[in-house]
């Protein structure tokens, strides 16, 4: 398991597992991957691929009456899966959908703040990390490295002490 400075949500479905970092308005954009990775691997980003199509009449063919369930239920359920991984005080700033890929659209607006959001957490975590004795010196200067590989990235260069 990564080492995380925020919480996770962790679960298994068909023996495939999955975690999504609980959302604090600064890791967005590692939250967006954990709810794409996390919908992926349980087969639930049909609604987030498809758009929603028309009401079913009593024309509806079986396949599209078949498909509207299936849709119905990727979104049912992966509107549950996001929101479980943002905070109440959070979710409380959102616009009310029952639409899944809206409400990620709408969590994005609010929070993909670019890459300053992501440089300051980033520097946060830098400045805050310490060497866990549980796990080694070598996977802890990996992680540094990786954090300032990073932050070199968004053209800040810190010294290699």
């Amino acid at each position: 398991m990564p080492f995380s400075f925020y919480p996770i949500v962790s679960f298994s479905v068909n023996n495939n597992y999955s975690s999504i970092q609980i959302l604090t308005g600064s890791n967005y954009k590692k939250w967006k991957r954990d709810v794409d990775f996390s919908l992926g691997i349980m087969d639930l980003d049909l609604c987030m691929r498809e758009d929603q199509p028309a009401a079913l009449t009593d024309a509806s063919t079986t396949a599209q009456q078949t498909l509207h369930v299936q849709l119905e239920k990727s979104n049912r359920l992966s509107l549950i899966d996001m929101k479980r991984s943002i905070p109440e005080h959070l979710l409380s700033g959102l616009l009310e959908t029952t639409n899944a890929k809206e409400f990620l659209t709408n969590v994005g607006k609010l929070y993909d703040t670019g890459e300053n959001a992501e440089t300051g957490s980033l520097m946060d975590e830098i400045q805050t990390i310490k060497y866990d004795e549980t796990k080694g010196v070598r996977d802890f200067i990996l992680k540094i490295v990786n954090i300032q590989s990073k932050l070199k990235d968004s053209k800040i260069h810190l010294p290699d002490s």
